[in-house]
């Protein structure tokens, strides 16, 4: 007996509309980092855990670029045998000309955050993860963890008397630090970056001998899963998507070549799915495409 799942999409990620695509990279992305991320999982239909376990030379001459700081994409990115589910193959998808801009814009924001770093001593691995208020144009302050401004005052902390507060929404707790107050012109900057949030953000570059291409904490080894997950609660809360998750990109991504009737054999090519019955199954069908098929059936009944 099939058990029916919970939920009105029954277990699966949302497919976005074209509206909430663009909504959720323009709006719900503040930084390139994030959008790089998505983007990967969007653009080339990957899963969220093989996009934050890619390598920089995945995509790129990262030789090239450490040494000379110069940026040669490849034609093709690569996702790795190793990352993907059951370790079936490793797989080559072209690079979409939107996401090449994606990643040349990551890989250059990446480049000027390094530099804005090293002039401000005090961000460091510490407080870059932990005990960090949100940045906010108009000054307000923010859950660190989920944006939320609906917070309370626990009082002051420490010899000098850092304000703590804890969110009413995830009860997390934090300090209002002020690290970035004695740098207005490069908090701006940081700002106009779209890192909003330093607990979230890991910097690419930061350790050269760390060959991932999104960073976790510090700039040591990889973003975590639950980095990833945070990374999209975020954007799902800017935007008010529901339902919206990491795998939202790589599902709307193949649903959509199969409305644009892209033979199935090259979508499972793309998607990595071991058989043609698995992937059927995870593509969505569009309610308006149901109507019109029944539409198409002949009155073969005459009416009395």
């Amino acid at each position: 007996m099939k058990i029916k799942k919970k939920g009105k999409r029954g277990g699966k990620a949302k497919v976005l509309k074209k509206e909430q695509q663009e909504q959720l990279f323009s709006s719900g992305f503040l930084c390139s980092r994030d959008r790089a991320l998505m983007g990967t999982c969007f653009y080339a239909a990957a899963r969220i855990c093989e996009a934050r376990r890619m390598f920089l030379e995945d995509i790129c001459d990262s030789k090239r670029l450490l040494e000379k700081k110069e940026l040669t994409l490849r034609d093709q990115l690569v996702l790795r045998k190793n990352t993907t589910k059951g370790g079936i193959e490793t797989r080559q998808i072209p690079i979409h000309p939107k996401l090449a801009e994606i990643y040349r814009q990551y890989i250059e924001d990446s480049w000027t955050l390094l530099e804005i770093k090293k002039q401000i001593p005090e961000w460091g691995p510490t407080s870059l993860n932990f005990s960090q208020r949100i940045f906010r144009e108009d000054g307000s302050i923010g859950c660190p963890k989920c944006c939320s401004q609906d917070l309370q005052s626990k009082g002051r902390f420490g010899r000098n008397e850092v304000r703590v507060y804890s969110c009413k929404s995830c009860k997390f707790r934090f300090l209002e630090t002020g690290i970035f107050d004695e740098f207005p012109h490069l908090r701006d900057k940081i700002i106009s970056l779209g890192v909003f949030n330093s607990l979230t953000y890991g910097f690419l570059f930061l350790d050269e001998n760390n060959k991932y291409l999104f960073p976790g904490k510090g700039g040591k080894s990889c973003l975590s899963y639950s980095g990833a997950q945070r990374i999209m609660n975020v954007a799902r809360e800017r935007i008010g998507v529901e339902g919206l998750s990491t795998h939202s990109g790589r599902r709307t991504s193949l649903t959509l070549l199969n409305r644009q009737k892209t033979p199935l054999k090259v979508i499972q090519e793309i998607s990595g799915h071991a058989s043609l019955n698995v992937l059927q199954e995870y593509l969505e069908v569009d309610p308006e495409e149901v109507e019109k098929a029944i539409k198409l059936l002949p009155h073969i009944f005459p009416y009395h």
